[in-house]
């Protein structure tokens, strides 16, 4: 932060203020103002700073890395300029250092405090800046005419009456989901309210939604939406039936609403039913109305009959289309870009598979403006589809003129090309006027990667704090090679957008197969590359290709050795490692991976000791600390793999052999998040609520069976979870007096107390939290499962009822707990630490200072080191008696020690 130098204890190079802070991280980063420099023109940048070094004195102190950046982003870097070693320096001291571009950029400096240790930073005493100077040549500025705003234009009545419109096509309209069609009403059995086209479906649901066109709406104008609808009633007669929900929506999709304007009840109708609705825009605002049916029971869908809508006729005010934009161009296709075109249907989630290693935006793709698009993500943003997605960032430097050019696509006159992608654009309400500063999104197409050449198909400018699907058509007039492109406008300090999951299709066209598979196993901690399999028994591929048709899979050496199921299952005959090959096939042809797996098999005769774990580093996604996803109730408390508001009670599924029995010993689990409310003489200590760990059978369908109680540990929570606040992650182990004996499928449940605060009763004293790590399968299965007591509001899930967690939000979809179950195929009792077959211990292992000391072993025997994820850290012979492990490097956590086949757990932690 900025303050006075005497104000950190560090006086100032140039009084008074300075830039400092008392324990800074490699996050904390200073930019400087972007500047377009000139090619060839050298830029030098000099700066003071001050790191006197932290306790014991100047043992911990920091350094500093110089970068050049394209943006005030990181994510954005061109050039690591220098880096200043990290020794405790006296006073002030003076950096200079100098970038010289070899072409016209638009750059920035970045200055990156580098502490002793991210994880040791408080250590590492205050560090100050001051003093900054930059010098070096800058382009001149072109001069940019004044563009006058664009005139709203005269507002004028519309009409839009469907009972014509229908009896060709949707004219603008569209319909969501799968159930809902465009058919005569006789087809539909239901007649017609105005012959002869209606909307209907035999089982529709509430994801079967019907949109009018978006049109711009005056401020305090009504606007009224009229139709028929039809809904008799399901078997037995009339007791299953449709209600329908009217909403207003930015766009056409149920992530945009902006209110719910009315209701009609589920009763069941005789003919043709009127619905009359009226919605008054406070300010001028593009929305739409969605119409949704809303069955008895979206369960029961299909026993509520069939559902018709007709004679839609909408009526308001808006503006005139000419409306000061600017006109449209002729479009004449370049054929010099016929070589650079891609394939299509397009598809781009930004996540790696269309990168040539050198730009910061896919292959072909060209972005231009003052703050260009790169690809990124925001920690508080999840990505649509897996982690990165297309940012603009803030600016700060005039108004937006960011571009993204798609790659070239030869487009074919006369067939119409439908543009899906999702936007977040949340504007910035922090400015000194307290404003809303907010950008317009304009999806524009043309023929050359430069803004003269494009016409606009939409624009978008509502605040919106999560993903809104945006769905619009082009259909060319002259074939040849044509760029869709996302043009930002709009005052400075508007805030970033992004972009995701952008889709080009049309009909009849097919997509390239992406053949992908993952593989549903249990694995070993002792290698992440181990898949644990039980003798005799088979293991499941999970197909995730996309837009193939056919498959064929072959595993030399298993049984089957070739399948052409979508997920096939393999019996591996013996430990040893395995190869499996997919061939995906669509009509434009066939293409393969493969896969080695490396198989161990156990069975009752494996005797050594097994800490194993559903999650495979090598294909799932494990979210790190600080990424554990929380609920909308509480983004910082309502984690869900803790209480919240919605259950107390949630589960791990586990799917073991039948044959094989498995005898748990103890469970180790990350804890990410953890707080109990202050007590006072009101309020008790929730450290000694109840808490229960149970394990659980299951029933013959492989749900959760509560009166197949396994094993259970009855204690409090700050007991068996940890009794104080936390402010870093921490491993916790959870230890069965006896083996647990499971096998089949099982789960292993905790049980919160409803004690545990999650409303504040005393907003100063705050509420309890807890939450622990969790990963994401590769094959999309959700493995944790809850007994909701309550249910957000868009959620059809059942109350009181045991199920996994995306039924409660789909968002959590194929969610795990990253757990290590540790245990024997035998019943032998041995607990976790490593012991001879005599009962003595065969060897020990201890950190100690920057050294892991291992005692016990034989000359001669191969040590090995795993850290938590899996991963070997080191591999040593034994020397006989005390065997030293550097291990300064190692990072603080759980590690386990691996001799033969005995095996032991040791933690590493700063003093």
């Amino acid at each position: 932060s900025r303050n006075t130098g005497d104000w950190f204890g560090l006086g100032a190079d140039t009084p008074d203020y300075i830039i400092a802070g008392s324990s800074a991280t490699s996050a904390d980063v200073i930019f400087s103002p972007v500047r377009k420099l000139a090619a060839g023109e050298p830029c030098t940048l000099e700066f003071a700073f001050n790191a006197p070094g932290g306790m014991p004195a100047n043992l911990f102190n920091y350094g500093v890395k110089i970068y050049v950046c394209q943006a005030q982003s990181m994510d954005s870097q061109v050039a690591l300029v220098e880096t200043v070693a990290n020794t405790a320096t006296t006073g002030w001291r003076k950096v200079k250092v100098t970038y010289t571009p070899e072409s016209d950029a638009e750059l920035c400096f970045a200055i990156q405090p580098v502490p002793y240790s991210d994880a040791m930073a408080s250590r590492c005493g205050t560090i100050g800046f001051d003093s900054f100077i930059i010098e070096g040549t800058q382009m001149a500025a072109a001069d940019v005419p004044d563009v006058p705003d664009d005139p709203k234009g005269k507002p004028e009545a519309f009409t839009v009456d469907c009972s014509l419109e229908f009896d060709g096509d949707l004219e603008g309209w569209n319909i969501s989901g799968t159930q809902l069609s465009r058919n005569t009403g006789d087809w539909f059995g239901l007649g017609a309210d105005t012959p002869d086209y209606i909307i209907a479906g035999n089982s529709a649901t509430s994801a079967d939604v019907i949109f009018s066109p978006v049109r711009k709406l005056v401020a305090g104008e009504p606007c009224t939406l009229e139709f028929a609808f039809n809904a008799p009633g399901g078997m037995p007669a009339n007791l299953f039936n449709y209600g329908v929900k009217i909403y207003v929506c930015q766009a056409q999709s149920m992530d945009s609403q902006v209110a719910l304007v009315e209701t009609v009840a589920n009763t069941a109708t005789t003919g043709w039913q009127k619905v009359k609705v009226t919605y008054t825009p406070e300010k001028d605002v593009e929305v739409c109305f969605a119409i949704q049916p809303v069955p008895y029971s979206d369960a029961m869908a299909s026993r509520c009959g069939t559902v018709g809508f007709d004679s839609f006729i909408i009526e308001g005010t808006t503006y005139a289309e000419e409306s000061g934009e600017d006109p449209e161009i002729e479009l004449e296709p370049n054929p010099d870009h016929e070589s650079d075109c891609i394939d299509l249907p397009y598809f781009e989630d930004f996540n790696g598979s269309n990168y040539d290693g050198t730009s910061y935006l896919p292959k072909g793709w060209t972005s231009t403006g003052t703050v260009t698009w790169i690809t990124g993500s925001h920690k508080s943003v999840p990505a649509v589809e897996g982690d990165y997605y297309m940012v603009a960032s803030h600016n700060t430097q005039g108004e937006r003129d960011d571009r993204a050019y798609t790659p070239f696509m030869n487009l074919e006159a006369g067939k119409t090309y439908t543009i899906d992608y999702h936007v977040y654009m949340q504007g910035n309400r922090w400015n000194e006027d307290d404003v809303l500063y907010l950008p317009t999104l304009a999806l524009t197409v043309g023929t050359e990667q430069e803004a003269d050449f494009h016409n606009t198909i939409s624009t978008f400018s509502q605040e919106c704090t999560k993903w809104v699907a945006q769905s619009y058509t082009f259909t060319p007039e002259k074939s040849g090679p044509y760029c869709f492109a996302f043009m930002l406008s709009g005052p400075e300090n508007s805030g970033y957008v992004f972009i995701d999951a952008l889709k080009i299709t049309a009909e009849g066209l097919v997509a390239r197969v992406e053949p992908s598979f993952a593989v549903k196993g249990i694995y070993t901690l002792m290698d992440s590359e181990l898949t644990i399999g039980f003798k005799d028994e088979p293991i499941k591929m999970v197909n995730t290709s996309k837009y193939a048709e056919s498959y064929k899979w072959t595993v030399n050496g298993a049984e089957p050795e070739v399948s052409t199921e979508k997920d096939p299952a393999f019996v591996f005959p013996a430990d040893g490692e395995y190869t499996v090959l997919l061939e995906a096939t669509n009509t434009k042809g066939t293409r393969k991976t493969q896969r080695k797996l490396n198989i161990r098999l156990l069975d009752e005769n494996v005797k050594d000791q097994q800490m194993l774990t559903l999650c495979n580093t090598g294909q799932d996604k494990i979210f790190g600390i600080g990424q554990t996803p929380a609920f909308d109730t509480d983004p910082t408390g309502d984690f869900v793999t803790g209480y919240n508001h919605y259950y107390y009670d949630l589960a791990q599924r586990f799917d073991f052999s039948k044959d094989v029995p498995f005898y748990l010993e103890q469970l180790t689990l990350y804890v990410t998040d953890r707080r109990f409310r202050a007590m006072t003489s009101f309020y008790d200590d929730q450290r000694i609520r109840p808490f229960s760990l149970v394990i659980y059978g299951a029933k013959e369908d492989g749900s959760l069976d509560e009166t197949n109680v396994l094993g259970r540990i009855d204690t409090t929570i700050g007991e068996a979870l940890g009794s104080s606040g936390l402010y870093n992650s921490e491993s916790k182990d959870i230890v069965f007096a006896e083996p647990v004996k499971v096998e089949g499928t099982f789960y292993i449940a905790f049980h919160f107390d409803r004690g545990m605060e999650v409303i504040p009763q005393d907003n100063s004293l705050g509420r309890s939290y807890f939450g622990y790590q969790v990963f994401q399968h590769a094959y999309g299965e959700t493995t944790i499962y809850a007994k909701p007591f309550d249910k957000p509001a868009f959620s059809d899930a059942s109350l009181n009822e045991w199920s996994s967690i995306d039924n409660l939000d789909s968002r959590l979809k194929g969610l795990g707990s990253y757990w290590l179950l540790w245990g024997k195929t035998n019943d032998g009792t041995t607990g976790v630490s490593a012991v001879a077959t005599d009962g003595s211990v065969a060897f020990a292992a201890a950190f100690f200072g920057n050294d892991l000391n291992i005692s016990g072993t034989a000359a001669g025997k191969t040590v090995e080191v795993y850290d938590i994820s899996g991963h070997r850290v080191a591999s040593v012979c034994a020397t006989g008696g005390t065997t030293l492990i550097p291990a300064s490097s190692f990072a603080n956590g759980v590690y386990v020690v691996k001799c033969g086949d005995k095996s032991t757990k040791v933690m590493k932690h700063s003093k």
